[in-house]
C-alpha cells in the first residue's frame, strides 16, 4: 500500500499498488485509515509518504 501521512499521523491517503496470490489479506485501505501512526518531531505540513507491505501466509492440507 502506498500511503500519505499527515503530521498529526493521520492517513490523507491510501492506494494498493500490488497484490499477488489466490488470497489477499482482509487488512486493506479501509483498515489502515483507522490507524494512527506517530507524528514525527518537526513534522511539516507536507503529507510524508510511506509503504506499507502486508504479508500473509497459507497452506492447504489434505488429512488422510
Amino acid at each position: 500500500m502506498y500511503l500519505t501521512i499527515d503530521a498529526k499521523g493521520a492517513i490523507d491517503s491510501c492506494k494498493v499498488v500490488s497484490t499477488a496470490g489466490d488470497a489477499p489479506p482482509a487488512y486493506g485501505c479501509d483498515d489502515v485509515k483507522k490507524e494512527q501512526f506517530r507524528a514525527v518531531a518537526g513534522a511539516s505540513a507536507v503529507p510524508r509518504q510511506a509503504f506499507l507491505t502486508v504479508l500473509s501466509y497459507g497452506h492447504e492440507e489434505n488429512v488422510a
